[in-house]
């Protein structure tokens, strides 16, 4: 099987060179800003501690329901999240002090630990969107966002970049988790408006996926140019779905091959098709009225 060649993904290059900032005119400094750690608004007890049985699903997935639209276009209520934050800090508590390193009878199957740290990614976006209040436009705050501020899971401090590349790409090596990771963005996939749950795992993921690779917006065939526009994703992330095609045995597997995997017989994409890419929408993924921007 194709190893990953790097767990930091083109987007760092691409958001730096967006930026217009270079490390030679400034430092790291410039680029990412004072880094720091906020910590949980919430701690769990000792009791709380030890007498955990499994990862709140349950109470991650009622706020999903009650939080992210229902009509499928993954759209959240970020300011009714804020004026009620207790339920995500409570979830946060956990995430931070009872992971698999701190709790590894919990998580017994890597399908447990794949949807910890889903949980975990999500979870802490939310925070960061809320904590920054009011945001319309994730890409405005995207290296401190994403890389200066760091949170507490499963007791490491990291940041957003890392937990995705580290914990997640590097850890399971599945394509599919680029569906169910989402950043705030309505250049994400949809977040469903409920939990990824270990003993449904793989199901949900190839759902996504297959939501995903079906949209217009992230992936419009034009035959008559014999071409196809993609999703960003596939080209930050080229050689996860690589690998995870060679990884099901296809040889010569490349992104395509990933797409048709989750596309009927009739909607196929020639791999002779040239491969364009839109531009990435930043603009948060916000609900809000008829005539409103989107704002946290």
């Amino acid at each position: 099987m194709t190893q990953i060649a790097s767990t930091t993904s083109p987007r760092r290059v691409r958001w730096l060179v967006a930026g217009g900032v270079a490390l030679a005119l400034g430092g790291a400094a410039v680029l990412f800003g004072r880094k720091h750690t906020a910590p949980p608004r919430t701690v769990l007890t000792r009791a709380e501690m030890q007498g955990a049985t499994s990862f709140p699903l349950s109470e991650y997935d009622r706020l999903l329901h009650r939080f992210v639209d229902s009509d499928g276009l993954g759209r959240v209520d970020y300011r009714g999240l804020r004026r009620d934050r207790a339920a995500l800090d409570r979830v946060l508590a956990f995430v931070a002090q009872a992971g698999p390193s701190a709790r590894p009878e919990l998580y017994p199957s890597e399908n447990h630990r794949k949807a910890f740290f889903i949980a975990a990614y999500n979870a802490s976006v939310w925070r960061n969107v809320i904590d920054r209040a009011p945001l319309s436009d994730i890409g405005a705050v995207r290296l401190s966002f994403f890389y200066s501020t760091r949170y507490v899971i499963d007791g490491a401090e990291i940041n957003l970049k890392d937990l995705e590349d580290q914990r997640v790409r590097a850890a399971f090596h599945d394509a599919r988790v680029h569906f169910a990771l989402n950043c705030a963005s309505a250049g994400c996939p949809r977040l469903p408006n409920e939990a990824f749950a270990p003993e449904r795992l793989d199901a949900q993921l190839d759902r996504e996926a297959r939501r995903f690779c079906n949209e217009p917006r992230n992936v419009r065939v034009d035959p008559a140019a014999r071409r196809v526009v993609l999703s960003q994703i596939f080209n930050w992330y080229e050689q996860d779905f690589v690998e995870t095609e060679r990884s099901r045995g296809q040889a010569d597997g490349d992104r395509i091959t990933f797409i048709n995997r989750y596309r009927a017989e009739g909607d196929q994409i020639p791999r002779s098709f040239a491969v364009e890419f839109v531009d990435y929408d930043w603009t948060i993924n916000a609900q809000h009225g008829a005539g409103q921007a989107p704002s946290s």
